[in-house]
């Protein structure tokens, strides 16, 4: 589909959203969210496809569109599950990019499943091929195995294998409280960078060399 319109030279324009950390200080996110709600459909009203990531942020233009309001079309990726509703929200099309999401939705929506398409999210093994990224690996051939993020990563048996591979370099980019219990900051063939508020707290990872 993006293709087509790659094709056709379309104008693309992007959002980015990010909460400011004071919003939950003050414990107003609820509020924020719905300020947000209502910049984003001003915003998508000069489009004529949205491309969006499953969140309560796009819950105004699901709801418009079930209420026959809206009628751009919405092509949302769901990257885990339970993150969006089809209660009172529709979209045309939820492109999931994790096999649990896809078949959580099928057994809470199965009148839905043709609006779906399972798109398993690998690695784009194209990228590391093309030149520049292949120059980058040279200068910089820092780590053999990495783990980045929080929801379903099994960090613990990543540092018990670390353990047993010594020559090997490992890093691991997580939040305070899902840093595994097994890991040990004596461990000299691992890093550890800790992600608060969404900021990396050290550069260490950047320096890391063998």
């Amino acid at each position: 589909m993006l293709g087509g319109f790659l094709e056709k030279k379309a104008k693309v324009d992007y959002f980015v959203v990010r909460m400011p950390h004071f919003i939950h200080k003050l414990h107003v996110a609820r509020i924020w969210y719905y300020i947000q709600n209502v910049v984003i459909l001003l915003k998508a009203i000069k489009c004529d496809v949205i491309y969006v990531g499953a969140s309560p942020l796009v819950d105004l233009i699901g709801y418009l569109k079930y209420k026959g309001l809206y009628k751009k079309r919405v092509v949302v990726i769901v990257h885990h599950p339970g993150n969006f509703s089809l209660n009172k929200q529709r979209y045309d099309k939820l492109i999931f990019i994790c096999r649990m999401a896809y078949d959580k939705a099928l057994m809470d929506y199965p009148h839905y499943k043709d609006m779906f398409l399972f798109q398993s999210w690998g690695p784009d093994l194209c990228f590391y091929e093309d030149g520049w990224a292949r120059n980058q690996r040279k200068k910089y051939n820092e780590v053999s195995f990495f783990s980045n993020g929080n929801t379903d990563r099994d960090n613990y048996t990543l540092v018990a294998a670390a353990k047993e591979m010594e020559k090997e370099k490992v890093g691991i980019l997580c939040s305070k409280q899902y840093i595994p219990d097994n890991y040990d900051s004596n461990i000299k063939n691992i890093i550890l960078n800790e992600v608060n508020n969404g900021r990396i707290m050290s550069g260490k990872m950047l320096t890391y060399k063998k």
